[in-house]
């Protein structure tokens, strides 16, 4: 007996017991070593148990999936992380005065939003599907990781990503003549002013190359410091602090 069994109201059983039952197992078993399980999983799961009991008229169906849930009381928790807050004041001020001027001679096309994120290849999710009585806290997460900055235009076109990792020569890249990316490393994986720089100055002088001008909002973190280099065909605009993540 597992320990939501008694927690759970007399029910109808479902079409196929034995998978339900054994799914449940599965899913105890999970949670008790604090593995996170989501929608798709917890289905390829239930399908492998039906083939292994042989039970070949047993359906995956999301409507299944949602009475199964139902019935066993699972739900999803987020297991750790933070919703951010932004002065919302601030932003409509923003928004309405100066964005308004700054980008009246720039077309969709001509106007970009470049970003950083941190990818944790490594960490697990940060939710789960789980019993209504699971208050397990979620276990410590892999601070392993890479830096990804993205660049895109109001008009929906991208930039080439640009990747930081720590090591000049990863092992991964034995044999690789030419990445679909721009890569860069350094002892901590992060974006630093001079990488920036250098990746701004070569994008300028390829739009001097094109005869193009753009507008480029960033956010303004140490990392973006100009550091009195000019630019002649980007023109760089900061976004207000802590607004980029509810202005874009």
């Amino acid at each position: 007996m597992t320990a939501n069994d008694g927690e759970r109201k007399r029910r109808r059983p479902g079409k196929a017991p034995a998978v339900e039952a054994a799914l449940v197992k599965w899913i105890d078993h999970a949670r008790s070593r604090n593995a996170p399980l989501s929608g798709p999983l917890v289905r390829e799961k239930a399908a492998a148990l039906a083939t292994s009991l042989g039970d070949e008229s047993f359906k995956v169906s999301s409507g299944w999936f949602e009475r199964f849930k139902k019935r066993e009381n699972i739900v999803f928790k987020k297991l750790h992380g933070e919703a951010a807050e932004a002065d919302t004041v601030s932003r409509d001020e923003w928004l309405e005065q100066q964005w308004v001027r700054m980008r009246e001679e720039y077309s969709e096309e001509s106007i970009w939003n470049a970003d950083e994120t941190g990818i944790y290849f490594r960490a697990l999710p940060d939710g789960t599907l789980t019993f209504k009585s699971d208050n397990k806290r979620g276990g410590k997460k892999s601070k392993e990781r890479i830096t990804a900055l993205f660049a895109c235009s109001a008009a929906g076109e991208k930039k080439e990503l640009f990747v930081i990792g720590k090591s000049q020569n990863p092992r991964c890249f034995k044999h690789v003549r030419t990445l679909p990316v721009r890569y860069a490393a350094n002892a901590n994986a992060w974006m630093t002013g001079a990488l920036f720089v250098e990746w701004l100055k070569d994008w300028d002088r390829k739009l001097g190359q094109e005869r193009k001008r753009i507008l480029l909002l960033v956010d303004n973190c140490s990392a973006h410091n100009m550091n009195n280099s000019t630019l002649r065909n980007i023109r760089l605009e900061f976004l207000p602090k802590n607004l980029h993540s509810s202005v874009l």
